[in-house]
C-alpha cells in the first residue's frame, strides 16, 4: 500500500523552557525581531563569551554556579563582540537541539509527550510531522508537545514517527555553515518510537505448522508423533508480557502442539528471568495437570527476549486425559505409608522397623501427589514424590534424597526413581563419543525448577569446549571461540564428547605422568573450539586442527573429524606446551627445521599419550574418521604435495613449501623415536618414561633449536633418566641411521 502523505503541522513558536536540560534559553522575542535584536539580548560578559564560545564548536555551555566573571566588559570588547555575534548567526546559525520524553500509554493507549527543543541562536521555532506513524495518529502543538492515537495494529509491531525542527521561519535569514547552505545538512529530526504493548487475542486464532515453516529464520523440530517439539526463532508477531499473553500465543499453537484447543489456562502458567541488561529473557512454562494433580514431565516453555518478542518454544506437553485416575491405591494413601517406604530405601533393605521408625522420627518427610511423565517411552502413572530431609550437619556429608514412589496399580509402593537432593555444580557422566565408545566426562549442571541445563565445562581442569560461531551465515568469518556446547534434546554431539573427554585425558597425563598442571605449567584455562573454517564453509570444509598461540586456544576444522583421534588431541596440546617450555608462551619454532622438530615433538608425545600398541602404535590421526594422517614406522607410506614424508635427513625436503617443510621433513625426527622404541635395547622402557623423556628434553630446547639440538636434548634428558650406555647408544644409532 502507498506510504501515508506527511501530515503538515507548522506553527511558529517561542522557544519552551527546556524539561530536562541546563542551558539558559534566551528570552522569548517577537517573530519580527531584528538581528541586532537578539545578538543583544543577551549581555556581554565573560560568561555570556565564554558560552558562546563553547556552543559555536558544538560543546555545551558551562554548569551554572561556576566562578566565572559576570560583568560586563568593556564598550569596545562588547562592540566587536556583538559583531561576531552577528556574523555568527548569519553564516554559522546553530541547528536546534531536542530531548524528547514521553509519557504513557495510559489506559486508552495514548502516548503523550514534548521534543523539550532547545535553541542556542533563535527565539522562533516551526514543527512539522514528515514521517507520519504507520498505523496510528499524531498533533504535533505549537510548542512541540504531541499526543499520539495508537490503533489495534499498535499494540502488536509498535509505530513510530518523525518531527522535523526548524529555526528558519520567523527569524532573521541566516544559513547554517557552509554545509547547510550547500543542502548537505537538514533541518533537525526527531524520530519517536512506540513500542508495542503486550499481544491480545480477541478470538482462537489456528496456526498450522505450514504456517510456521513458512516464516523466515523459523526452525521446526517434530516428534515421532508429528507434534512440534521445538520451534527456534521469531513465529509469531505477538508481544508476550504476561501470563495472559503467553497462554493466548499457546491456545494459537494447540494443533501443531498435539494439545486440545484452549487448553492453555495462564492460571497454569509461571514466569522466570534470567541475565542482565540486554541479555535478559523471560520464560514461560505451562505445566499440566489433570484433576489437579500436575504432571511432572509434560510442559510448555515459552521464550521471549527482554521487550516481550517471542524467540522460542520447547514442548513437552502430554495432553493426559481429563478421566485419568488420580486416586492413590489404598496401601499408599497415607503419609505414615509413603514415608515408611521412603525411609526404608533412604537406610537399605535389610533395616530393621525400629532403625527406620527411629530414622521417621529424626528427619523430615515431605510428600505431593504426582503424576510421573518424565520417560516418553512409558506411559504416565500416578505417583508419590517424598522429600527426606536430613538435619543440616555443616559438610553436606548426609544429603537427603527425593523418592518418587508409584501410587496407583500392581507396582504401587514401589520406587520409580531415587535422586540426591545436592544439584553439584559439576559432574561426572558417561556419554557416547564419534567412535561410539562410552567416555566419562565433567560437564557443569544447572537447574532451575525442573529445568537442567549441562554444559560442556570441566571446572575441575578449567576445560571449557565450544562450537564456532559464524555471524551472518558466515559472511564475516568465523568467531572464537564460539558458544559452549550444550546437551541438546537428543544427547550430547558425539564429536563435542570426543573433544571433551580426550583433552581431559591428555591433560590428566600431562597432570599425573608429567607434572605439568595445563599447557603453562600453572593450571591455564583451555579453551577449545570445535566445527572451526578460516573460509566460508559452504564452500568446503576445513581439515585441520590447531592451537593458536595468540589466542590462546586449540580448535578442530569443520571436515573430518579430528578431535576424535586422542593422539591428535595430544599433538596440540603439545605444541602449547612447546610455546611455554620454548618460548615463554609465544609461538616458537614454527618455520623450517624448528617447526619440523616442533611438529615430531607433538607427533610423539601425541602418540605416547595415546598409548596404543602394536602396528597402531605409531599412527597419527587414524581414529579421525579418514586415513591415518603420518606413519612414524613407515613415513613414507603417506605423501604430500611436496612428497612423501622423509625418514632420513640426507633426503630432506629444502623448498619453500609447507612452512619450509615443518611436516614433510618431521618424521625424519619422529622416525628415529620409532626406531629407538622399538630397538632390542630399550624393550624395558615403558612409555610414560619415554614421554618424560622427551617432555624434559624439551627445556633443553632454545627457540631456534633444529634436529641436531633435539637429539642432544634427548639424549641428555635419557641420560638423567638413567639409561645404560646401551640404552643411550640405542638412541644415538636412530638418530643416525
Amino acid at each position: 500500500m502507498p506510504a501515508a502523505e506527511p501530515d503538515e503541522v507548522e506553527s511558529v513558536v517561542a522557544v519552551p523552557e527546556p524539561a530536562r536540560m541546563q542551558l539558559a534559553a534566551p528570552p522569548v522575542a517577537p517573530s519580527s525581531a531584528t538581528l541586532r535584536d537578539l545578538v543583544s539580548a543577551r549581555p556581554v560578559t565573560v560568561d555570556t563569551i565564554v558560552t558562546d564560545l563553547l556552543t559555536w564548536v558544538g560543546l555545551r555551555p558551562l554548569a551554572n554556579g561556576l566562578p566565572t566573571p559576570a560583568a560586563p566588559v568593556s564598550a569596545l570588547v562588547q562592540a566587536l563582540w556583538l559583531a561576531v555575534r552577528e556574523t555568527q548567526y548569519t553564516l554559522n546559525n546553530q541547528r536546534p537541539t531536542a530531548a524528547a520524553t514521553l509519557s504513557g500509554p495510559g489506559p486508552d493507549g495514548m502516548v503523550s509527550g514534548s521534543l523539550n527543543a532547545v535553541d542556542f541562536d533563535d527565539t522562533t521555532l516551526t514543527y512539522r510531522v514528515t514521517g507520519a506513524p504507520t498505523s496510528g495518529s499524531v498533533v504535533v502543538d505549537a510548542l512541540g508537545n504531541f499526543t499520539y492515537t495508537p490503533t489495534a495494529v499498535t499494540s502488536v509491531r509498535g509505530d513510530s514517527f518523525t518531527v522535523t525542527i526548524d529555526d528558519t521561519i520567523g527569524n532573521p535569514f541566516h544559513v547554517h555553515g557552509l554545509l547547510g547552505a550547500l543542502g548537505i545538512t537538514g533541518p533537525t529530526e526527531v524520530t519517536i518510537v512506540i513500542a508495542p504493548s503486550a499481544a491480545r487475542s480477541d478470538g482462537p486464532v489456528s496456526v498450522e505448522l505450514s504456517d510456521l515453516l513458512a516464516r523466515d529464520g523459523v526452525e521446526v523440530t517434530v516428534n515421532p508423533s508429528g507434534a512440534v517439539r521445538v520451534i527456534d526463532g521469531r513465529f509469531t508477531d505477538h508481544v508476550v508480557g504476561t501470563a495472559a499473553d503467553a497462554a493466548a500465543v499457546l491456545n494459537e499453537l494447540a494443533p501443531v502442539l498435539g494439545a486440545a484447543a484452549g487448553f492453555a489456562d495462564p492460571a497454569a502458567v509461571t514466569t522466570a528471568h534470567a541475565g542482565l541488561g540486554n541479555s535478559v529473557e523471560n520464560f514461560y512454562r505451562l505445566n499440566e495437570t489433570v484433576g489437579g494433580i500436575k504432571v511432572l514431565g509434560s510442559d510448555i516453555v515459552l521464550v521471549t527476549d527482554a521487550d516481550g518478542a517471542v524467540t522460542g518454544l520447547f514442548n513437552n506437553y502430554r495432553g493426559l486425559a481429563q478421566g485419568f485416575d488420580v486416586t492413590p491405591a489404598a496401601a499408599v494413601d497415607e503419609d505414615v505409608e509413603v514415608y515408611t517406604i521412603a525411609g526404608t530405601a533412604y537406610l537399605g533393605s535389610g533395616a530393621d522397623g525400629d532403625a527406620v521408625e527411629a530414622f521417621l522420627s529424626e528427619n523430615t518427610f515431605t510428600n505431593q501427589l504426582i503424576v510421573y511423565a518424565l520417560d516418553d517411552e512409558a506411559p504416565a502413572s500416578l505417583a508419590w514424590r517424598v522429600v527426606v530431609r536430613l538435619p543440616d550437619a555443616g559438610d553436606m556429608s548426609r544429603p537427603g534424597r527425593t523418592y518418587l514412589i508409584d501410587a496407583d496399580g500392581a507396582d504401587a509402593g514401589t520406587i520409580i526413581a531415587s535422586i540426591s537432593n545436592v544439584a553439584d555444580a559439576s559432574s561426572m557422566i558417561e556419554a557416547s563419543d564419534r567412535l561410539g565408545e562410552q567416555r566419562t566426562i565433567t560437564i557443569d549442571s544447572s537447574r532451575f525448577l525442573f529445568w537442567t541445563t549441562e554444559t560442556m565445562i570441566d571446572a575441575t581442569r578449567k576445560i571449557e569446549t565450544y562450537n564456532t560461531s559464524y555471524p551472518l551465515f558466515g559472511l564475516i568469518g568465523a568467531r572464537l571461540p564460539g558458544s559452549v556446547v550444550k546437551r541438546g534434546w537428543f544427547g550430547w554431539d558425539r564429536g563435542a564428547v570426543s573433544a571433551h573427554a580426550n583433552t581431559a585425558v591428555v591433560y590428566d597425563y600431562y597432570e599425573d605422568v608429567l607434572g605439568r598442571t595445563s599447557f603453562d605449567g600453572a593450571g591455564a584455562p583451555i579453551t577449545v573450539s570445535l566445527r572451526y573454517n578460516p573460509g566460508l564453509p559452504i564452500f568446503g570444509g576445513y581439515a585441520n586442527a590447531f592451537w593458536d598461540p595468540g589466542l590462546q586456544q586449540f580448535g578442530y576444522g569443520d571436515s573430518g573429524y579430528l578431535q576424535s583421534a586422542l593422539d591428535i588431541v595430544g599433538h596440540e596440546f603439545t605444541h602449547a606446551v612447546v610455546d611455554y617450555v620454548v618460548g615463554e608462551g609465544g609461538a616458537v619454532l614454527d618455520y623450517g627445521e624448528p617447526g619440523a622438530l616442533n611438529e615430531a615433538y607433538a607427533d610423539i608425545l601425541g602418540a605416547l599419550i595415546e598409548g596404543k600398541s602394536g602396528q597402531d602404535r605409531w599412527l597419527i590421526g587414524e581414529d579421525a574418521g579418514q586415513r591415518y594422517l603420518r606413519n612414524l614406522a613407515n613415513p613414507a607410506s603417506r605423501s604430500t604435495p611436496q612428497g612423501v614424508y622423509r625418514a632420513h635427513y640426507a633426503n630432506r625436503y629444502t623448498g619453500s613449501g609447507d612452512e619450509g617443510g615443518e611436516h614433510v621433513n618431521s618424521t625424519i625426527f619422529s622416525h628415529a623415536a620409532y626406531k629407538m622404541m622399538t630397538a632390542v635395547a630399550t624393550g624395558g622402557i615403558s612409555d610414560e618414561t619415554w614421554a618424560t623423556v622427551f617432555y624434559q628434553s624439551l627445556y633443553r630446547l632454545s627457540p631456534g633449536a633444529v634436529f641436531v639440538d633435539g637429539r642432544a636434548a634427548v639424549l641428555s634428558a635419557a641420560t638423567a633418566q638413567g639409561f645404560t650406555n646401551v640404552q643411550l647408544d640405542a638412541i644415538s644409532a636412530a638418530f643416525d641411521s
